[in-house]
């Protein structure tokens, strides 16, 4: 059970680990995308991997003409600026249920526009690795599980726009597989995290070793 802010800040078993700026967001990823682990791994591999298999698709389509080239074209754009942008309101709110789910009230919604960001938080609300798992991936799993279902049946056209469509909002998700894989960094061990939506800022807290 993840303790409250209280205890993790006053508790000597706890110690402050990092302090993220929201204006930080960026780095903070980039940062975490790059470093060493399975979560990290899976992200590139999914996606490189979604890329060629969607590039074999689309040459066998024109190949067997199921599709013109023209339509091909525009079907991948609609994929690509729905993964990119209409799906951005639909991915927050798997967030919101995510932390609704785990018991949090105070949640809000943001963005910043200068880093190209849109994000869920809790007001001081803290989560522990396993909660911060479910809260990182639920939009990813929600919302591949639901185009899969929606887009097999509509092949060809519906497959390609679907197929770029998941292959942008995953790419997109890099924040929260950049998020996951930090808290799975062996030096982060027992994390907890809470966000301060006043300050801007989210803290990590680690266990302290006994």
């Amino acid at each position: 059970m993840v303790p409250g802010i209280e205890e993790i800040i006053n508790s000597k078993k706890y110690k402050l680990r990092e302090v993220l700026e929201f204006k930080d967001v960026i780095s903070f990823v980039l940062l975490n995308i790059k470093k060493r682990g399975i979560v990290s791994g899976l992200y590139f591999f999914l996606n490189i991997a979604s890329l060629a298999i969607l590039i074999i698709l689309s040459v066998v389509l024109l190949i067997q003409n199921n599709i013109s080239a023209g339509k091909l074209i525009q079907n991948m754009i609609l994929g690509i600026l729905a993964g990119t942008f209409l799906i951005v309101p639909v991915h927050e709110l798997f967030h919101y249920l995510a932390y609704f789910s785990m018991g949090a009230r105070k949640i809000k919604f943001g963005a910043d526009p200068r880093q190209f960001i849109f994000y869920v938080v809790a007001d001081r609300f803290p989560i522990g690795r396993f909660q911060l798992g479910i809260l990182a991936m639920t939009p990813f799993v929600a919302i591949n599980a639901l185009t899969a279902l929606f887009i097999i049946p509509l092949f060809p056209a519906g497959t390609i726009i679907g197929g770029f469509l998941l292959l942008s909002h995953n790419i997109m998700c890099i924040g929260d597989f950049a998020m996951l894989n930090y808290a799975l960094q062996k030096e982060n061990k027992g994390v907890v995290t809470f966000d301060a939506v006043e300050k801007r800022k989210s803290y990590f807290f680690i266990k302290v070793k006994e």
